[in-house]
């Protein structure tokens, strides 16, 4: 969240693009998800996906 502050009145694109992802990332590393499947799921695009 300091960075997301830090940030807001420089860019605010990457503010929200930060505070768009920053649940769901916490939420796998909460729940334990192993690393393979987070790499996998860290990402929306299906090309990206694919490939990884």
């Amino acid at each position: 969240m300091a960075l997301i502050r830090l940030l807001e009145d420089r860019d605010p694109k990457v503010t929200a693009s930060l505070k768009e992802g920053l649940e769901e990332t916490l939420m796998l590393h909460r729940l334990g998800v192993h690393k393979l499947l987070r790499d996998r799921l860290r990402t929306t695009d299906i090309i990206e996906s694919i490939n990884g």
